[in-house]
């Protein structure tokens, strides 16, 4: 079994332990990263030392948390970088909604433009969408765009939210430039981005397998990264040395950044940067593993693909010799990702 199929396994239940803030990779060692919030208090008894055939490491990192706050400044034309969201006259507290435009983007098809955030920039604290956008994110700013697509809750993937302007807009980032298209992230490359509340900043990334809970939401398939974020700089763009996004920032904690991987938004939404054939290497997939029967009649096949989830990584094929091999896993079988969804398949023994 290869260690991305192991680690989708288990990750949820991972992540329901008290004090376990994230999975992730090694893929060079072949190693199952648990990050715990505090070595000092945590039970190391809850997890074992090998899942399968693939031992466990611990990292710290905290738990994540969503980076709005608000912001003043107006800037025309609207370029990546700068501050907008929405307000909330229905919310009894009044709220405003606030992060970072993270770059001007078109759709592959039409090639219409819209502003590239996070839907939880635009959305009040009960997950209610405001599709009235504004630039200054301060009371009564003036609307400068209006919500036309956002992901889902239940989207593990991403968290994105795409507005269609109403005022001038340019295709650069503040302090960087324009961006030279997409790129997919590697461990230990150096990244930047330009945030509405902390400007430009430099970091690493740790990991590009990271999944972890976001104020209750579950999230797969991440960029792990060093410090560079604090409220305010969600949907910033990441960036590499030569200015291809590589994610898009939407949470943090001390030390921490995590980003949506650049190509999960460009596959999701049909959306480019500069050329609608930028990115993406072709798919290319390892050889299909044999995992054993999951039933009487079904046998359970895995492979990696890069990048990630590019095509079917699992698949289940009715095979009637596991008649009379029974089932390798009792109960319950792996999850399998089949056409972007994840099923739990029970593991049926000989009758």
């Amino acid at each position: 079994m290869n260690i991305g199929s192991v680690k989708l396994q288990y990750e949820k239940n991972l992540l329901s332990i008290s004090g376990v803030t994230g999975i992730g990779l090694d893929r060079i060692n072949q190693k199952i990263i648990v990050y715990i919030e505090d070595e000092k208090t945590f039970d190391f008894g809850k997890i074992p030392l090998f899942l399968g055939e693939f031992e466990i490491e611990f990292r710290i990192a905290p738990q994540p948390h969503y980076l709005q706050s608000p912001c003043t400044n107006t800037d025309r034309p609207l370029i990546g970088g700068v501050c907008f969201g929405t307000e909330w006259y229905d919310d009894p507290y009044y709220n405003l909604a606030c992060g970072t435009l993270g770059a001007i983007i078109r759709d592959k098809n039409t090639h219409e433009e819209f502003l590239l955030t996070n839907r939880h920039v635009i959305e009040d604290n009960y997950g209610e969408i405001n599709f009235d956008v504004i630039n200054p994110c301060d009371w009564d700013g003036p609307i400068v765009g209006r919500t036309s697509i956002v992901s889902s809750h239940y989207d593990e993937l991403v968290d994105v939210a795409l507005i269609n302007p109403y005022v001038s807009t340019q295709r650069t980032i503040k302090s960087i430039g324009e961006v030279q298209g997409a790129s997919h992230p590697q461990v230990g490359i150096s990244v930047k981005k330009y945030g509405m509340k902390t400007g430009l900043t430099y970091g690493n990334i740790l990991d590009i397998d990271y999944s972890t809970n976001v104020e209750g939401i579950f999230y797969r398939d991440q960029i792990l990264t060093t410090d560079m974020v604090i409220s305010g700089d969600s949907g910033s763009v990441l960036l590499n040395n030569n200015n291809e996004a590589v994610g898009l920032l939407f949470a943090g904690g001390s030390g921490i950044a995590i980003a949506n991987k650049i190509s999960n938004v460009i596959l999701i939404f049909n959306i480019y940067f500069n050329n609608p054939d930028e990115l993406l290497p072709e798919c290319e997939c390892s050889e299909w593993v044999d995992e054993g029967c999951i039933s009487n009649t079904q046998r359970w096949y895995t492979r990696n693909c890069n990048p990630q989830f590019c095509d079917e990584e699992a698949k289940i094929v009715d095979d009637p010799s596991c008649y009379v091999t029974p089932p390798t896993t009792p109960g319950i079988a792996p999850l399998l990702l089949l056409g972007g969804a994840l099923l739990l398949i029970p593991a049926l023994g000989k009758k």
